[in-house]
């Protein structure tokens, strides 16, 4: 199978890094994100098409097939832009297969223009990645409820609730809602997160179909998976560059035979966790339901495992540098732990696949 990209793919690629390595630069390696310079990041995204990538054409999209989101995010890794894409992506899949309802065409294409952002919100305090377990309820149309970990700076979310029934819906929450009560937080990566506490909140249903749901977040996760490949990609580099150039004993640590082997092996995961990615988007529009899912489950086991092995050998062939603020590769290795635990840890998707007490070989 030829997985070269084509032509307009490798033009999406170029377009995209220089943006991130140019207009993000300066934000991305800052140890704070205002929630003002993330809105400009992420209407400069949208200018670039990118929010346009994740809506169907009959949405006023552009979509054609995962490929293109997921070159976007490899670069949004690389360049360790603190703008939450995959969360959007997770919310515009969803937002782009929902019911009709009042003032759908124009909310879609006020987030694909940028002028209104959207994300998720469906962590609970102790239920965190598992949808299936909902408190938050829902009745004519009102919320109540505890959301977590939801990204800050959002006009709109999408909000997972209890119907009368046990049936889960998801509904449409603007940020200045009435009953809605907002409560911000950082996270160790300078992510801007919020706590959402719903007071008979009004809402809009906009789907109860657990497929589009569970589609819309293997998207994501796959998107996420792209994004940890590109900081793994940035994390080799710099480390096999500082091998290169740090001295000890009058010679290059890279002239060290057992260095070499470490910056080598952190390569391999990163080819390796590449491949069961590029595999797993490829079934992403797959019609075969299962399929997908244990694709995408196995990749997202595979990218933190790889995620987790890269970011500590990084750490340990810098030494102490490795560790500080000031240095750019503490954030890859920040980001990457906190990647680890995003949309499921490795005990969600195991506990997903029903490999509890089985070896998982991929």
């Amino acid at each position: 199978m030829n997985f070269d990209l084509n032509s307009e793919q490798i033009q999406i690629q170029d377009s995209f890094a220089r943006f991130f390595a140019d207009g993000a630069k300066s934000h991305s390696r800052a140890l704070k994100n205002s929630s003002k310079n993330i809105r400009e990041l992420s209407h400069a995204a949208a200018e670039m098409g990118i929010l346009a990538m994740l809506f169907s054409e009959e949405n006023g999209g552009l979509y054609s097939s995962p490929t293109e989101t997921m070159i976007a995010m490899e670069e949004v890794g690389k360049s360790l832009c603190n703008i939450p894409l995959a969360e959007t992506a997770y919310a515009c899949r969803i937002l782009d297969k929902a019911d009709d309802f009042a003032g759908k065409d124009e909310l879609i294409a006020s987030i694909i223009s940028g002028e209104k952002t959207i994300s998720i919100a469906f962590d609970e305090f102790n239920n965190r990645s598992n949808g299936a377990i909902v408190k938050t309820n829902e009745n004519n149309g009102v919320i109540n409820g505890v959301k977590t970990n939801a990204n800050f700076e959002n006009d709109y979310f999408l909000v997972n609730a209890q119907m009368t029934g046990g049936k889960i819906g998801i509904f449409l929450i603007a940020n200045d809602a009435k009953g809605l009560n907002i409560n911000k937080f950082m996270t160790h990566d300078t992510s801007a997160k919020c706590d959402l506490y719903f007071e008979n909140v009004g809402a809009v249903k906009i789907c109860n179909d657990d497929n589009v749901v569970e589609y819309a977040k293997d998207f994501a996760i796959i998107a996420l998976c792209y994004e940890a490949i590109g900081m793994m990609r940035m994390i080799t580099n710099l480390t096999s560059e500082y091998l290169k150039t740090r001295n000890q004993f009058g010679v290059p640590l890279s002239s060290f035979q057992v260095l070499q082997h470490r910056a080598v092996d952190m390569l391999i995961e990163t080819e390796q966790a590449l491949s069961i990615a590029i595999y797993a988007s490829l079934l992403l529009d797959n019609d075969d339901i299962e399929a997908r899912k244990i694709a995408v489950s196995n990749a997202k086991l595979r990218v933190n495992n790889a995620a987790k092995f890269v970011s500590q050998q990084a750490v340990q062939l810098h030494g102490g540098i490795g560790m500080t603020d000031e240095y750019i590769g503490a954030h890859y290795f920040k980001r990457l732990t906190l990647f680890c635990n995003m949309m499921g840890d490795n005990y969600f998707h195991l506990n997903r696949l029903n490999l509890e007490k089985d070896i998982l070989e991929i």
